[in-house]
């Protein structure tokens, strides 16, 4: 088989990949290190790499798998996979780090660390030094009611980090699990029941047809007073109406990982939204890095490795994407 990796790699993914080409030498393996692999992408068994487009696909005609080294397969053209029944394999590698991410900019919110630091920096004092009043104090975690509207590999490790501070878990499914699961008190397949009931909001969902826009105005009519953190993809929670909403605090406060405008070139400035979200007090941002740690860049590695090895071994199929589903 050929394997074309589209991913520009640090040393530590190179060298999963020339442990590969060791132990199976009757394969071929293209990365950015030997040749450009967009030039081998017309005799591709195997892609490796999470954005493609329909161009790519119509020209890899011998495609049989592709491998996202990361959860979210929302960059590819869905349509042509699976018009040509081609398998996706992604991976869950940094799933403990994005909600590490989700719970450290929740504890930024509540706790008005940005603003305090910021305003301390120009010698503007908070709290009992500066006599502030009551609207002036930071808030808690403790004891709140939490709802995580996705619990996968994400909703489930923010689940397990929160617990410690008392909170009560809500999660959001589209189905009763089937076992038990000692974290959660209630599960909940009605998301305005979950937002009813929580004064937190985690999201952790794969962005799919049926999630683009899930979260909007209709649903922002339940979260007043509470506060938003968003570690999935932008395009869930719809943009005006998260501005309007916290703009006009409604929504107490939101915490952002994930956005709705991208840099076209690396290193070229580029605000997230068209609204000047990052203007509003309320709001703890971040340019989309819950997975960008050593230890979740070598976990992912390592499960792309594991993955790509047991498929050229003996066809082995882990973390199948589902192709209506998406995730």
């Amino acid at each position: 088989m050929k394997v074309v990796v589209l991913q520009k790699l640090t040393k530590e993914w190179l060298a999963r990949f020339e442990d590969i080409e060791k132990e199976f030498p009757e394969h071929e393996i293209i990365t950015f290190d030997n040749a450009n692999p967009y030039d081998h992408i017309e005799k591709a068994d195997v892609i490796v790499g999470g954005h493609l487009k329909d161009g790519d696909i119509k020209r890899a005609k011998n495609l049989k798998a592709i491998f996202v080294p990361w959860a979210g397969v929302n960059g590819l053209p869905w349509d042509k996979i699976k018009e040509r029944k081609i398998i996706v394999i992604n991976n869950h590698g940094n799933a403990q780090y994005v909600a590490e991410r989700a719970v450290a900019m929740l504890l930024a919110l509540l706790g008005k660390i940005v603003l305090y630091h910021n305003d301390l920096t120009r010698g503007i004092w908070h709290g009992f030094s500066a006599g502030a009043p009551e609207s002036d104090m930071w808030d808690t975690i403790q004891d709140k009611t939490c709802g995580i509207i996705g619990y996968g590999s994400i909703g489930k490790n923010i689940a397990r980090f929160i617990k410690s501070f008392g909170c009560s878990i809500i999660a959001h499914k589209k189905s009763l699990p089937n076992e038990k699961d000692d974290l959660i008190d209630k599960f909940s397949l009605d998301l305005h029941e979950t937002l009813d009931m929580s004064d937190i909001i985690f999201i952790s969902l794969p962005l799919t047809k049926e999630t683009v826009g899930l979260i909007g105005n209709k649903e922002f009519e339940y979260l007043q007073g509470k506060y938003l953190v968003n570690v999935s993809r932008g395009k869930i929670v719809e943009e005006k109406a998260l501005y309007e909403s916290l703009k006009n605090k409604h929504l107490k406060g939101a915490a952002i990982d994930v956005w709705y405008n991208y840099p076209e070139k690396r290193n070229e400035p580029a605000l997230p939204s068209k609204y000047p979200l990052h203007t509003l007090p309320n709001v703890v941002i971040s340019p989309h890095v819950g997975g960008f740690t050593p230890l979740s860049l070598q976990k992912m590695s390592q499960r792309t490795y594991q993955h790509l090895r047991g498929f050229l071994k003996d066809g082995t199929v882990v973390d199948k994407v589902d192709p209506d589903l998406m995730y």
